[in-house]
């Protein structure tokens, strides 16, 4: 397990690295978006098609659980008014490549929570900066549709149900703001298992329709108590290999290091949007 890194007064200002944080944030979002939509056209054109899947997610999370720094806990709650209000937000990259009734999948997320409060004279703020690479094996148990690839053919129509397990790392930046007073930081990462699955349906050339969750950690070595994703939604057919998506997602976290100086008891939840290319 890693050793948590503490870092008290104001000389390690948190608002800079939070600030640092979301502009990388906001590259990671739109770079793949920018890249993939001007680079696709030349695909199209060529007449390609086949069974890889790469979308970009937006995310815009609610919060509500506590965040824990050298022996510190504050509440961490951040409702759908703070939300809009606020900067939070996360951003996501994930592929599929399909072979067959086996497929390889993986996951790039980062979000960026901060829930600021006061209590008496004393303003509270915290933050949590978070990112999660995620790799994993999926395989179809159920395939019932009536055409090629649900995910590409548009003649297809039915539904799929996916079985998934891997690994994912994780890398929790937590910072606790206190002013008057001294601030604390501390930063830890793990790597857990994970296994979930997933239901497709699609009832036209048009729609698709999907739920999918997971759960992970389990308290296996580094890994944090238990690490859960919930999430559905609708994507549609804007042309040629582009379908646009709207869900929503369900997370929740539960780590804590030996001795529970450093710690995160999280749930995040909130609508997402994403823009979904097939290769």
């Amino acid at each position: 397990m890693d050793h948590p890194v503490f870092s008290f007064g104001r000389e390690d200002t948190p608002k800079v690295k939070g600030s640092y944080f979301r502009c990388k944030l906001l590259i990671f979002f739109l770079a793949p978006v920018i890249v993939l939509v001007f680079s696709h056209r030349n695909t199209i054109a060529a007449g390609s098609g086949g069974n890889f899947f790469l979308t970009t997610y937006y995310w815009k999370p609610t919060t509500e659980g506590d965040v824990t720094v050298a022996g510190q806990t504050r509440t961490h709650s951040v409702d759908t008014r703070e939300s809009l209000e606020t900067s939070n937000f996360g951003g996501m990259l994930k592929g599929e490549k399909w072979n067959g009734k086996w497929g390889l999948a993986f996951e790039l997320l980062v979000i960026a929570l901060e829930d600021q409060s006061r209590i008496g004279g004393t303003e509270l703020n915290t933050i949590l900066d978070t990112s999660m690479t995620g790799f994993s094996l999926l395989w179809r148990l159920a395939d019932k549709t009536t055409g090629g690839e649900l995910m590409h053919d548009p003649s297809t129509t039915g539904w799929v149900l996916d079985l998934e397990g891997g690994v994912r790392h994780t890398r929790a930046d937590l910072e606790i703001e206190i002013d008057p007073g001294a601030d604390a930081a501390a930063s830890n990462n793990w790597v857990e298992p994970f296994a979930g699955g997933r239901v497709l349906y699609r009832p036209s050339r048009k729609w698709i329709l999907g739920l999918r969750m997971d759960a992970g950690g389990f308290g296996i070595g580094s890994a944090s108590d238990l690490t859960w994703n919930l999430g559905g939604g609708a994507d549609y057919r804007l042309g040629e290999e582009k379908w646009v998506q709207v869900g929503y997602r369900m997370m929740g976290i539960k780590f804590e290091t030996a001795g529970g100086q450093t710690g995160i008891d999280m749930q995040v939840m909130g609508p997402m949007a994403a823009i979904r290319l097939d290769f």
